[in-house]
């Protein structure tokens, strides 16, 4: 059967329920899950918001934010400067900055227009140092829409009492803040217990400080496990919509910042690198996914030119040439994506109740629960791939007698607990 987007007498709902009735799919109704009195999980189409008449399906939506990833280190500000500058001209729409040591910001970040470009902030180093540096610079420069562009990564910590004090301190009239689960997901922590860890996180900021939720979205990334990477971010938004009915809490649409993963990004020929990120950025714009940042193939050496303009316009090209950013949501009504979302959710509230029995998901992630959950799931995967069962995105199933397989260079966030486990993470 034709299932042609531009039907001019049907609105996106009847569409979606002909889909799923033709493709022996389960009904809307269910697909919705009552988790308690006033938790109700729905289907990422029947929301409100979804039911709009065929001819909104096709209008041009905003594309992702294209972010280029800007990690320098010990290098002086006018460096940083100059780097920033040469990828916004070259077509670059956001900045991805890793920061180590404390910055020149005026210096660095003098021509780049903050008000205008979406940025990410990820603290490498003591984030609460970093922090008060950018929030001094953007107060000093008074930009007044830097809120909504400015977006800076929260830390993991396993003690609870020391991110309450972070959120404290924490201004969102100069910026927004994501929750990282790009980190945990690297570790190889199993991607429902990801987006639990992301729900209960949530939680901590809506009990501290409220008022921060307005500007809370999430960053996460992809791993290369191509059906996971697809359906991640649609069952973070249901997750995260269905939170917000449940505590009524002020909070508008989230914004999901995504980036290929590092941890996979180890074989000897960096070209097969660069083959697995062609295929992680689709994964992140049919995900949908509002910003992206691609990884140069060549991780580990971050100023190789080649590697940065490669991947800067692999997240270019793929946008326009794909025209993804055309739909709402491209895999809505799928049988097989919507299950796996639904599935994914299942997982992700079974671990939210682990998480729960804790005094703080904090408390969660310093526990052998956490440890003995990643080292079950990558043993998991790890007999998979050697059977057979399961292949890495660009990578041959024999591996050739002549190439050999290297660590990467992992930079670790300071005081992460993530860390331990992101640098044992060799194979997936």
């Amino acid at each position: 059967m034709n299932f042609n987007l531009l039907f001019d007498q049907q609105t996106e709902s009847q569409w979606l329920e002909l889909w799923l009735k033709e493709s022996g799919g389960k009904s809307i109704d269910e697909f919705i899950k009552e988790v308690d009195n006033h938790f109700v999980i729905r289907p990422y189409y029947s929301h409100e918001s979804a039911k709009v008449t065929s001819s909104d399906i096709v209008r041009t939506y905003s594309e992702p934010v294209v972010a280029d990833w800007i990690d320098f280190g010990n290098f002086p500000a006018e460096k940083i400067n100059s780097e920033i500058l040469k990828s916004l001209i070259s077509g670059a729409t956001g900045l991805y900055v890793n920061v180590y040591h404390q910055l020149n910001w005026e210096t660095a970040l003098r021509e780049v227009g903050m008000e205008y470009i979406t940025s990410v902030f990820d603290f490498r180093g003591d984030f609460s140092a970093g922090y008060r540096n950018l929030e001094a610079f953007l107060s000093l420069t008074r930009l007044e829409n830097s809120a909504d562009k400015v977006k800076v990564v929260l830390p993991w910590t396993t003690n609870a009492e020391l991110f309450r004090e972070i959120l404290l301190d924490l201004n969102e009239i100069h910026s927004g803040f994501l929750i990282d689960l790009a980190e945990p997901l690297e570790a190889g922590v199993p991607p429902g217990q990801a987006l639990a860890l992301g729900m209960g996180m949530l939680h901590e900021i809506y009990s501290v400080k409220p008022t921060l939720l307005k500007k809370i979205g999430y960053l996460t990334c992809c791993n290369g496990l191509v059906y996971q990477d697809f359906v991640l971010n649609r069952a973070l938004r249901l997750l995260h919509l269905s939170w917000k009915a449940k505590t009524g809490a002020d909070v508008e649409s989230v914004y999901i910042h995504t980036r290929t993963g590092r941890s996979d990004l180890i074989s000897i020929d960096h070209h097969t690198n660069l083959i697995k990120n062609s295929i992680k950025v689709i994964s992140a714009i049919v995900s949908g996914a509002d910003g992206i940042t691609v990884l140069p193939y060549k991780t580990g050496d971050a100023h190789n030119a080649d590697a940065l303009r490669l991947a800067r316009n692999q997240a270019l090209i793929a946008i326009h040439e794909s025209k993804l950013n055309r739909y709402r949501d491209p895999l809505a009504g799928s049988y097989a994506f919507e299950t796996m979302t639904d599935g994914l959710i299942d997982a992700a509230l079974d671990h939210l109740e682990k998480i729960n029995k804790y005094p703080s998901v904090f408390d969660f992630i310093g526990s052998l629960d956490l440890t003995n959950s990643v080292n079950s799931y990558r043993k998991k995967l790890t007999d998979e791939f050697i059977k057979g069962n399961r292949i890495l995105i660009g990578v041959t199933k024999f591996q050739p007698k002549d190439e050999t397989l290297k660590s990467i260079k992992i930079d670790s966030k300071e005081g992460s607990p993530f860390a331990p486990f992101v640098i044992q993470n060799e194979f997936l």
